[in-house]
């Protein structure tokens, strides 16, 4: 072995022996700091793992009890709900034009005033039909006039019955003669023929108007007609008088409360729809004709068992509720399988699964579990508890039972 291969051996062995002292030094080192970190539990308390002195997971010590708020099970008043869209109109509703030729001389309406049956609106140029009207009653008085003498020397046994029928009969012609040019001056005084509202007038003074030129409009919207489809089967349910609500999008939050008046004679074969009518009070004038409005139809009233929406889990086709129940001591709460109705006003019809009378969870569902341990930690009170309400038995409810 030379020089070099034997100094180069030694090297080796000496750097080994360095890492090695430098492991012993560095766990010896630690192990003061391990043992001050996980020193050795007291006596009587077990580790994480074993849990010899507390509950586990899902164990019943009131720690582990889950606050809960309940609501109570109750009747309610409940309804079927057909809802359908349909048209405003107005309960009378014409275009004013006129019925001759002629200049307008005045207008005596401003757009969207109210006005009355029988009040003018328009006035067209009648100076020539005035002028021809008084001539025809100066006939006519004249001719009244000849048959009051006539009549006079008949009595008298002067004059033929001939004579006294040709004076009645000019008489008549000329009453006649006078009433047509009254009523042709009376077409030149366009009047409002029902109370209503005009629309925006469409004529100025001087404007020269035609048969049927439009003038404006005149709607009665004291009463609104709203005209709606309704589905075939719906005709066992709803009759005429029935009480709806309808609901615009221009008035958020406002319900206009009716009633059915009438219902069409044909159900459409196309469609399998009929055709109702209701009538809305409008004293305010708010609706307008042609509105876009959703109808709500109430039928089927009935008392049902019913739970706030918040309790109810869905679940696919297996709604459930968590039903609280005394177990062993304790209450838990008990998965409960419910079968549903109608919805309405943050309530659910129940048809099968809990009774009255029964609690179940309202606040605290997503953290209950099936079978846990549950607290109260507050009564239910009449916001939280179901209880019978006749104010409105509304309920929705899309397709027939």
């Amino acid at each position: 072995m030379s020089v070099i291969q034997r100094y180069g051996f030694v090297g080796a062995v000496l750097a080994v022996l360095v890492v090695m002292g430098a492991l012993i030094l560095s766990k010896s080192l630690s192990g003061p700091a391990n043992r001050e970190a996980g020193g050795s539990a007291p006596a009587g308390q077990g580790t994480a793992g074993g849990r010899p002195g507390g509950a586990g997971p899902g164990g019943g010590g009131p720690g582990n009890a889950i606050p809960v708020r309940p609501a109570t099970i109750a009747s309610r008043d409940f309804s079927d709900v057909i809802e359908a869209i349909g048209t405003a109109q107005a309960n009378e509703s014409i275009i004013v034009a006129s019925k001759v030729t002629d200049i307008v001389k005045q207008a005596y309406f401003e757009s969207g005033r109210y006005v009355r049956k029988g009040d003018p609106l328009v006035e067209l140029q009648s100076a020539e039909q005035a002028a021809d009207l008084a001539q025809a009653k100066a006939a006519l008085k004249e001719a009244e006039s000849s048959l009051v003498r006539f009549q006079e020397l008949f009595d008298k046994g002067l004059t033929p019955q001939a004579r006294l029928d040709a004076a009645t009969a000019a008489r008549d012609r000329a009453a006649a003669q006078a009433a047509a040019l009254e009523s042709r001056l009376a077409d030149r005084f366009i009047r409002a023929p029902f109370s209503g509202v005009v629309g925006l007038r469409s004529i100025s003074p001087g404007a020269l108007v035609r048969p049927g030129d439009p003038i404006t409009t005149l709607d009665d919207v004291a009463t609104i007609k709203l005209d709606f489809e309704l589905p075939e089967w719906a005709l066992a349910k709803v009759r005429a008088g029935a009480r709806i609500e309808a609901l615009s999008a221009a008035y958020p939050g406002v319900r206009f409360d009716g009633a059915i008046g009438q219902m069409d004679t044909r159900v459409n074969p196309t469609t399998r729809t009929i055709r109702a009518r209701a009538f809305l009070p409008n004293r305010d004038r708010r609706l307008k004709p042609g509105m876009l409005m959703t109808v709500r139809v109430a039928s089927g009233a009935r008392q049902a068992i019913a739970a706030p929406e918040l309790a109810l889990i869905d679940s696919g086709d297996q709604p459930y509720v968590f039903r609280i129940a005394q177990k062993e001591g304790r209450l838990t709460a008990e998965r409960t399988t419910v079968r549903i109705g109608a919805r309405f006003g943050g309530y659910v019809e129940i048809l099968e699964g809990v009774k009255p009378g029964e609690r179940v969870v309202l606040d605290g569902v997503n953290r209950v579990r099936p079978g846990g341990p549950v607290r109260i930690i507050e009564a239910a009170g009449p916001a939280d508890s179901v209880r019978p309400q006749g104010g409105d038995p509304v309920s929705q409810s899309g397709a027939p039972r």
